[in-house]
C-alpha cells in the first residue's frame, strides 16, 4: 500500500505499490501513516522522509500511538543519522531509552535489490 501526496512537480506512486491512496494535505496523510501502521519501512529519501520518520518516532516515544518496528533500509544511508542520534543526543543527556526501541537497519532491500 502506498500513501501518496499530491505535489505540483514531483512525487508519483512507485511501480511497487499495488494499492495507492492519494492525499492533498500532509496532515491527513500522516494520520493514515501512523494510525494503522504495524511497522514503518523507511527508504532513503529527502526532507519529507525525515519529517515522517521523526514524526513516527515522536508519536511512539510520547505514547500517542502504540509502538511498532521502524526499519531503516540502507545502512550506509542511515548510519550517519543514527550515529549522530546515539552520540550527540545521548551525549547531551536526551533520554532515547523512552523512545522506540525496535529501530533496525537493513543493508539491502528485499530480493537482493540494493537499498539506494
Amino acid at each position: 500500500m502506498g500513501l501518496n501526496i499530491e505535489l505540483p512537480f514531483e512525487q508519483h506512486v512507485n511501480r511497487y505499490v499495488d494499492v495507492a491512496l492519494e492525499f492533498h494535505y500532509f496532515f491527513t496523510r500522516k494520520i493514515m501513516f501512523v494510525r494503522y501502521a504495524n511497522a514503518f519501512v523507511v527508504m532513503p529519501g529527502g526532507f519529507g522522509t525525515m519529517d515522517e520518520l521523526f514524526e513516527a518516532l515522536t508519536l511512539i516515544q510520547t505514547g500517542k500511538v502504540r509502538e511498532f518496528p521502524v526499519v531503516l533500509v540502507g545502512r550506509d544511508y542511515w548510519s550517519g543519522l543514527v550515529g549522530w542520534m546515539r552520540d550527540r543526543m545521548l551525549g547531551d543527556g536526551i533520554d532515547l531509552a523512552r523512545g522506540p526501541r525496535p529501530v533496525r537497519h537493513l543493508r539491502r532491500a528485499a530480493r537482493g535489490r540494493p537499498a539506494t
